[in-house]
């Protein structure tokens, strides 16, 4: 029951898109009121209409291969389903009806225009890159408090993959101390700054091809500066240096490095890893620093 806001602080709204749910809540066997449904996803396209569907995998791969095919979209092959009579979507009708797929595909560039898709952009990464900087808006610095924060989506979070950054903290430690500093991502790629065992260890995961890891050796009591920099030294590479009060401990060169994201569905944590974690070569640890 709540009305759509055609404007907001004087700015105009899009559209509000799509068909409401709202028949279905109490009626599970009604009828769907939708008549089309397109969609696209870095170049793959499909269509639905009144039960029958179209699909191409662009270059002919799956939406999930993060490698770009980089081929023209006129490559592609529609393919063509009858879902009335076929829901897995096993038996390709499109060249026994050639007719229904030109028709269906005309119809996908006519929703394509409606809903602003042109152009298509198959750029996985590049894509993800110019969302997160939209995001940013040139941001360049951020403070998180004790006891920290966490959840933060990949994209809202501070957008440090394959840029020159710094990571400190200032600890009041009593020597049995272990959890987690801060983390982003998780097994599929990510990085974790943590205590374990008196030191301070950073774990960069290069989306599960390989794993870097440095620590600082013995911890000392009381206030400690801790510092992580990573600076870009190549398209994708970087040197980490890990400093305790201004010392260097160790360091590392990490490639390649990731650039676009760690992963769809982990987070950015503080004070604590609620995902999975980021590390194999070092043993799990998810909890927080004591405060």
């Amino acid at each position: 029951g709540v009305k759509f806001l055609e404007q907001v602080h004087g700015i105009e709204q899009a559209p509000m898109e799509g068909v409401s749910m709202a028949y279905s809540f109490n009626d599970a066997k009604a009828p769907t009121p939708k008549k089309v449904q397109y969609y696209e996803l870095f170049g793959h396209r499909a269509l639905w209409k009144d039960g029958w569907k179209i699909v191409t995998r662009h270059g002919g791969i799956m939406p999930w291969d993060i490698n770009n095919p980089h081929v023209p979209f006129d490559n592609d092959k529609w393919e063509l389903y009858n879902l009335g009579e076929d829901a897995s979507e096993a038996n390709d009708l499109a060249d026994k009806m050639p007719e229904k797929v030109a028709e269906l595909a005309k119809l996908w560039e006519e929703e394509a225009v409606k809903h602003n898709v042109f152009p298509v952009d198959d750029g996985k990464g590049t894509r993800a890159v110019r969302t997160f900087n939209r995001i940013a808006a040139g941001k360049t610095e951020y403070t998180y408090y004790a006891p920290g924060a966490y959840g933060i989506q990949e994209s809202l979070a501070p957008q440090v993959k394959n840029v020159s950054h710094t990571v400190q903290t200032t600890l009041d430690l009593k020597g049995d101390e272990d959890g987690v500093i801060a983390c982003m991502g998780g097994l599929s790629g990510g990085w974790s700054l943590f205590i374990k065992d008196h030191q301070v260890y950073y774990v960069y995961n290069s989306l599960g091809t390989k794993e870097f890891a440095i620590k600082s050796g013995p911890l000392p009591k009381g206030k400690t500066d801790i510092v992580l920099t990573y600076e870009k030294k190549d398209k994708l590479q970087g040197q980490v240096d890990l400093l305790i009060n201004g010392k260097k401990m160790d360091s590392t060169t990490i490639g390649p490095a990731a650039y676009t994201f760690f992963s769809m569905d982990e987070t950015f944590d503080v004070g604590r890893d609620t995902g999975t974690t980021v590390q194999h070569a070092v043993d799990a640890i998810k909890s927080a620093v004591p405060n």
